[in-house]
């Protein structure tokens, strides 16, 4: 498949998610927006949720389209959701965005078959070691609930290994106003596997293999480590291999992948 994502604004059914990897602000707003404008125009409730608050040209923007911003809000059709930096702090937890949202989407769709339409814009990546975990969470919540999903990531604030972990965890990608089936998309419940076998690896560690794991994937040399933990070079390297060898993995930046994706940098 491939697309314009405004031709397929109205189209969208339940369970579908899609990630939205756009380069400037105008972008963001003018699909972010109408969005929100087509579920709004379909009799379906949405909710915008977002680590800023909304920004006015977003509501001016739905204005703009014809909508009573004030009314869909009174009526509980649109409804914003902040997430500041006190509340993002307690959020340390993979599944605590889902503990957010899920009493949201129940409430709202406990009284009528109407499905939930959810915008997140994220404008900073907190926790981003656990992106893929915590995306694939929302993935599988997803997949359960009469929702449509849509997050919003700047290409300027994610690495590329951030990008690979979205587009795993996405069916559709949203890029340069373009809709694509994402070739990287894999279920959530295998990933979730995946990172749960990799978590019980890293458990096989001793303490001192986790200490000089963590020296390794920040980039300290092994002279550097035997400084620092006061242990002769050789020592480093017989900790080095067995680390390798307990979580099965030959390469260095495959070390550093699953370092960052188990939050250990």
């Amino acid at each position: 498949m491939k697309e314009s994502i405004f031709l397929r604004l109205n189209s969208f059914r339940d369970h579908d998610r899609l990630c939205h990897v756009y380069s400037n602000d105008t972008e963001k707003l003018d699909i972010g927006a109408n969005f929100i404008i087509h579920g709004i125009k379909s009799k379906e409730k949405c909710i915008y949720i977002s680590d800023r608050i909304i920004p006015k040209e977003f509501t001016y923007r739905l204005s703009a389209a014809g909508i009573d911003v004030s009314k869909a809000r009174k009526e509980g059709n649109f409804q914003e959701v902040t997430i500041l930096r006190k509340q993002r702090e307690q959020m340390k937890e993979p599944n605590s965005f889902i503990d957010l949202l899920s009493p949201i989407v129940e409430e709202l769709s406990k009284n009528s078959n109407m499905k939930v339409r959810i915008l997140r814009s994220k404008e900073s990546i907190f926790y981003s070691y656990d992106l893929l975990r915590r995306e694939a969470l929302l993935d599988k919540f997803s997949s359960d609930k009469p929702v449509v999903v849509m997050c919003q990531y700047d290409t300027k604030k994610i690495t590329s290994q951030d990008l690979m972990n979205l587009y795993s965890t996405h069916p559709m990608i949203v890029f340069d106003n373009i809709l694509y089936d994402s070739p990287f998309y894999t279920q959530p419940d295998e990933i979730l596997e995946r990172l749960r076998q990799a978590s019980n690896r890293y458990e096989l560690l001793t303490n001192k293999e986790k200490e000089i794991l963590r020296y390794i994937v920040n980039g300290y040399s092994n002279n550097d480590i035997a400084e620092d933990v006061s242990i002769s070079v050789r020592t480093v390297e017989t900790h080095r291999a067995n680390i390798m060898r307990k979580l099965e993995i030959n390469k260095l930046v495959d070390l550093v992948k699953f370092a960052i994706q188990n939050g250990l940098t």
